[in-house]
């Protein structure tokens, strides 16, 4: 008795007639179809591209846990694009063939997730898009730095979970919102971004002191899982501060912020809950203590009732 076995019939057709039968096909069709064969991937975007689509989002999660798909190279020169968003993906440099240019001239908002890529991709694709206004990295891995040249476009940049990256060099006057929430080894200063309104850092690597300054600041977010000895904040114009701190002990803590009118102070320490009360923080807490809604977030009712106290006794 023979046995059924299917071929692939469709890979082996001329690219024009592969192209031709797809645009037969309805979306969720062609989806289902690449489940089987690589090839129709490249065939439905090279389709897509002649649409000269403007958002294009492509997740190939369906490929496996760690299993990244190649990234089309057309993908990188479509001049229609303005949305770009990809999730696991390869994008290295062993993936683009040959003296390759990235050229998405037209593109303003890119997001990658989950994404296999290097630092001379990186470097390449930030360079290809001159008018981008929205970056976001997300779990990407690869790559050691991220380094982007100036950009008077760029409005918001954020990096999540990138845990191979180490260093961030950007250079973005009209930059109004820069999220980080992971570890980099040198600090980022803060003097370029002019324009800066939104900062949200979290980052569990050890280190003795942080300082930010930045005078047109209004929404600062803050959160560290390391021992630290000293913050200080030079934010004058700040009017949402929240400040979250699993390191236990701090030393000094200095907030410069005249404007505030809504604070988030959450200290949880590790080990001694009454370091919270310490001079310092009964300080700070006087000064929180004067916005328009406070929050805070403490171990136990014992040292609220102690804060409290402490804090009429001012």
């Amino acid at each position: 008795m023979e046995q059924n076995i299917v071929h692939d019939r469709i890979s082996e057709l001329p690219e024009v007639l592969r192209q031709h039968i797809l645009s037969f096909l309805s979306t969720k069709q062609v989806v289902q179809s690449t489940l089987l064969n690589r090839c129709c991937v490249y065939c439905w975007i090279l389709f897509v591209f002649e649409s000269d689509v403007q958002e294009l989002d492509l997740d190939f999660g369906f490929c496996g846990y760690l299993q990244y798909f190649p990234l089309p190279q057309p993908v990188l020169i479509a001049k229609s694009l303005t949305v770009l968003t990809l999730r696991s993906l390869k994008l290295d440099s062993t993936s683009v063939k040959g003296d390759f240019d990235i050229n998405l001239p037209s593109l303003k908002q890119l997001s990658l997730t989950l994404v296999y890529t290097d630092d001379q991709i990186i470097q390449n694709l930030l360079a290809g898009c001159p008018v981008i206004e929205y970056i976001n990295f997300e779990s990407c891995h690869g790559f050691k730095s991220i380094k982007l040249a100036e950009n008077a476009k760029l409005m918001t940049f954020r990096v999540n979970n990138n845990n191979c990256c180490m260093t961030l060099e950007l250079a973005a006057s009209n930059l109004s919102c820069l999220s980080i929430f992971q570890n980099l080894q040198s600090e980022l200063s803060l003097l370029p971004f002019k324009n800066l309104k939104e900062l949200n850092l979290h980052s569990s690597e050890e280190t003795d002191k942080q300082k930010l300054s930045c005078h047109h600041l209004k929404t600062l977010e803050l959160s560290y899982k390391c021992k630290m000895a000293e913050v200080k904040i030079d934010a004058p114009k700040l009017c949402r501060f929240s400040f979250c701190y699993l390191g236990g002990y701090i030393k000094s803590f200095s907030l410069n912020a005249l404007a505030l009118s809504y604070a988030f102070y959450g200290l949880l320490p590790l080990l001694d809950s009454y370091n919270l009360l310490n001079d310092e923080n009964i300080e700070l807490l006087s000064k929180l203590n004067n916005t328009q809604l406070l929050k805070l977030l403490i171990p136990s009712i014992k040292v609220l009732l102690a804060i409290v106290l402490s804090l009429n006794d001012l």
